[in-house]
């Protein structure tokens, strides 16, 4: 039995419910990929196939990307760099940059800060890890055209990316509160102070930390 015979829309809004039922709330696309792939298929994109199966789902958002570097944007890509992640991958249309935080406070600065910078109100997703049960929150934007601009102009790479990544060619050219507050953001991600007032940066790329020491 193929793919097409076995599944049509109404197979596939029930799943959506009996899915909803175990876990007691709107299913979410991390939830089943299989689920998702099919919901593409049969409805053209999740958000239809949640309306079909009765939920109210967000109206996607328009980001709006600064033209220039700004103290607040510059902040952002050090935090991106050193805390977040890039997804492209058309060949499920996941597009995605995302930061991480297991603190609260830091949600709520980085949730604000992408409103800000942005004009766009970021998804949050929280899930429990680690053997305290701490909660680690990734907050992230959906955007194909945001992604491709963080690639393109930042050179920063999708995927895995902490033994490879490099200081953008872009903080090399300018200005010096903008490069504090990039270095700001990459100590908030990766720094840490000691008592003595030592700053540390950590990172599996040998050659982000010697591009930090020219900056």
């Amino acid at each position: 039995m193929t793919q097409k015979e076995k599944y049509n829309k109404e197979i596939i809004v029930k799943r959506i419910k009996k899915l909803a039922k175990e876990l007691k709330r709107r299913p979410i696309k991390r939830d089943s990929g299989t689920l998702y792939q099919l919901t593409r298929r049969y409805f053209g994109t999740w958000n239809n196939a949640m309306k079909e199966a009765g939920f109210k789902v967000k109206e996607p958002q328009t980001i709006r990307l600064p033209q220039e570097l700004d103290s607040d944007f510059s902040y952002f890509i050090g935090l991106l760099i050193t805390d977040g992640h890039l997804v492209f991958n058309r060949k499920t249309s996941d597009y995605k940059v995302a930061i991480y935080t297991s603190y609260n406070e830091e949600k709520q600065l980085i949730y604000k800060l992408v409103k800000k910078i942005f004009d766009y109100k970021p998804h949050i997703y929280g899930r429990m890890s680690g053997f305290n049960k701490k909660t680690n929150y990734e907050i992230y934007i959906n955007s194909k055209k945001f992604v491709e601009r963080l690639y393109k102009k930042f050179a920063l790479p999708t995927g895995a990316k902490s033994n490879i990544v490099r200081v953008p060619n872009i903080f090399l050219n300018t200005n010096k509160e903008n490069i504090f507050n990039f270095i700001r953001g990459v100590i908030d991600g990766d720094g840490s102070i000691s008592k003595r007032n030592l700053v540390r940066i950590n990172s599996g790329s040998r050659k982000f930390l010697l591009d930090l020491k020219n900056l």
